[in-house]
């Protein structure tokens, strides 16, 4: 009687450790093969994935571009409250091609661009902007941007790349920060000035930068401007006074 039933046991046992076997195999392959939780979400984006974001993601429906509408004339016969675009380099300097025009017809904006020069560096001033008010006192009524494109001039000056690279980053700075920052202003408190109206530039980069200027039109034509919200400032309007939502800038040159 004691023998059988140490083999009753036994086997009982033994099914036991049988169908503890096969619960915990079961167990481990479901677990093996259960779907991960998605963690992308919580990933943090690269610079890469960043800068793309910035100016290549065309398919968002409430983001538009910068566009040039190129014309032959005078840069100089601009209407008032029109901003000039003008690329400059960082060391004070309007000694030779349109920049030379530039300082002969705003000397005043030239004093102030070469003071703004003195108290910064290259390093820091490259890929900036500067918003240059008219001065009442000269009865001008005229806006300069000036944009910091290259450290240096001559044969000093910084590679296509690298100007390429500061021009998108300081004509981005100029039209959707300065010129809405300033607008606003005036708009608080109409003593301060006018607002900025129109946006006229020459073919910058092209001339002393030796930059091809179809590669410059590019690189402003893939700048992004928010739809929604509206920036004061920036709207076109249509025929009808449809705010469009996006900016022209004049390119205007002799050729």
């Amino acid at each position: 009687m004691s023998a059988k039933r140490k083999s009753t046991d036994s086997t009982q046992q033994s099914l036991n450790f049988k169908r503890l076997r096969t619960t915990t195999t079961t167990k481990s392959t479901q677990k093996h093969h259960s779907r991960p939780k998605p963690i992308a979400s919580k990933q943090k984006r690269t610079g890469a994935q960043s800068s793309l974001s910035a100016d290549q993601e065309d398919d968002n429906p409430k983001t538009l571009h910068l566009r040039i509408a190129e014309s032959t004339g005078d840069i100089f016969s601009a209407p008032p409250s029109t901003l000039l675009i003008h690329a400059c380099n960082c060391e004070g300097s309007w000694g030779a091609g349109i920049a030379k025009a530039f300082k002969d017809n705003y000397p005043s904006a030239f004093s102030t661009y070469k003071a703004h020069c003195a108290t910064h560096t290259p390093a820091t001033l490259i890929g900036t902007s500067l918003l240059i008010p008219p001065n009442p006192e000269k009865n001008e009524h005229i806006f300069i941007g000036c944009v910091f494109t290259s450290r240096s001039k001559g044969r000093k000056k910084d590679s296509v790349e690298a100007i390429l690279e500061a021009t998108r980053n300081a004509v981005r700075e100029l039209i959707l920060e300065e010129v809405p920052k300033w607008n606003l202003k005036v708009k608080e408190d109409e003593e301060r000035g006018e607002e900025v109206g129109e946006f006229w530039m020459c073919k910058i980069n092209s001339g002393l930068f030796g930059v091809p200027w179809e590669r410059t039109r590019e690189v402003v034509e893939a700048i992004q401007i928010p739809k929604i919200p509206k920036i004061p400032g920036l709207a076109e309007r249509d025929a009808g006074g449809e705010d469009k939502g996006i900016r022209v800038i004049s390119c205007v040159s002799r050729d």
